[in-house]
């Protein structure tokens, strides 16, 4: 009994030296966290059969942490058709499942429109504004100020974030670095044309063509938020679209990169050394830095130097938390999200950091400042109108009406999310 309670006393020294301000506010011994989530996120909770990877170990350690520190019982359940064993939880009076950790665009979002997903706005626990948490990016996705997705150190959407890659050694040697172009906050799209048009070569004599940049079409939303475009702005009490005239600047602005001749669009050859610059979803650098070798990493051009940097998340792929409607007692579960999204703070998020950035400290800064500006909207979630489709026709020229099709496609959001909003009412 005595070496119990020794252990016990270190147990609190430790939490009150890493979590100062944390007051004991919950009693959740005992308590039963059941987390459901799908194959994407199944490494970064401990799926058994991930066991030997070491992501999933770093996640057994955080969850023997969790368990040992609050004397709850942690359970993970992977599922290859995490829709249908969410819904069937939900709809059901078993209600096995009091978390989801899941793809947000091709899981999370269909639950959060049918109304199947618990509002953690006025939370006890859950403080958004922790570093824990990304309250910008649940801000941003919220419904009438309802938050509903939970974007944390333990499923951190911005790991999806979008950037601009390039390849150091290709890069104008008589030109200032680009990363110092992106620490003073001067990476602007007049500047990415600039090191675009340097480096251009046509490709005479035989030889291949070299670009400065190369573009798809999926590119075109990204660059678009890079420049401080959204389709959907989020309050407390109201979503609205974006005036007409103020969309036109930002996608002028985006049409002037992917027209320009330096700039190969409608492919993405950056992988073959082809173009100096591109954009890549974070997670996809560590990949990158063994196929294509010394990459650097920005953040998406901005519209002018008076400008802030702003960044795109690509929510298909990422992963994110969300508590089940009418899940039993939400307190425990909100107290116990908090707890885990802390040590995920811990072990996980370091683990990613050193993926993404390895030794190089350039990197490590850039990514600080992707961090702060980056987010994404309504209109990429739940894919009303095909937002991204409609921007990407604009700025290369298929689209040639496009107030009709804004337009049209506002009346249709605008019902749709009406539609949302009284079913998550209804629960």
């Amino acid at each position: 009994m005595a070496a119990v309670a020794k252990a016990d006393s270190m147990q609190r020294e430790i939490r009150a030296s890493v979590y100062p301000n944390q007051a004991e506010k919950e009693d959740i011994n005992g308590f039963s966290i059941n987390i459901l989530c799908d194959m994407s996120a199944s490494a970064g909770f401990c799926d058994a059969e991930n066991a030997a990877q070491s992501l999933s170990l770093l996640a057994e350690k955080r969850n023997d942490h969790f368990e040992a520190e609050t004397g709850a019982v942690l359970s993970v359940t992977p599922s290859a058709d995490f829709y249908k064993a969410a819904t069937n939880d939900i709809l059901s009076d078993t209600k096995e499942y009091n978390l989801f950790a899941a793809d947000v665009s091709s899981s999370l979002s269909h639950l959060l429109s049918a109304g199947n997903l618990h509002d953690i706005s006025d939370s006890k626990y859950i403080d958004t504004s922790e570093k824990w948490f990304d309250g910008v990016v649940m801000d941003n996705l919220s419904v009438y100020g309802g938050k509903y997705l939970i974007s944390s150190a333990a499923a951190d959407a911005r790991r999806n974030a979008c950037v601009i890659v390039y390849n150091r050694d290709l890069a104008p040697s008589s030109m200032k670095p680009p990363v110092m172009l992106a620490s003073n906050g001067e990476f602007t799209v007049e500047k990415m044309l600039e090191y675009s048009r340097a480096v251009y070569s046509s490709g005479e004599n035989g030889e291949a063509a070299f670009y400065g940049a190369s573009f798809g079409e999926e590119d075109v939303f990204p660059l678009i938020f890079g420049v401080g475009g959204v389709f959907v702005r989020t309050s407390a009490d109201a979503t609205s679209v974006e005036p007409l005239s103020s969309l036109r600047v930002k996608l002028e602005k985006v049409a002037s990169i992917v027209n320009d001749s330096s700039v190969s669009y409608g492919t993405k050859d950056f992988s073959e050394s082809h173009s100096l610059f591109s954009v890549k979803t974070i997670s996809e650098i560590p990949h990158l830095r063994k196929t294509v070798g010394n990459i650097g990493i920005l953040p998406l051009p901005k519209f002018d130097e008076n400008s802030k940097y702003s960044g795109y998340i690509d929510l298909d792929g990422a992963v994110m938390m969300a508590i089940p409607a009418g899940v039993l007692e939400h307190e425990k579960v909100e107290y116990a999200l908090d707890r885990f999204a802390r040590l995920s703070y811990e072990y996980i998020v370091p683990y990613f950091e050193s993926e993404v950035i390895g030794e190089n400290d350039d990197d490590a800064r850039i990514l600080e400042i992707i961090a702060e500006g980056v987010s994404s909207d309504l209109s990429s979630l739940f894919g009303y109108g095909d937002i991204a489709s409609l921007f990407a026709d604009v700025v290369s020229g298929k689209e040639q009406n496009f107030k009709l099709e804004y337009y049209n496609r506002k009346t249709l959001y605008e019902k749709a999310i009406s539609i949302i909003e009284k079913r998550l009412a209804a629960n």
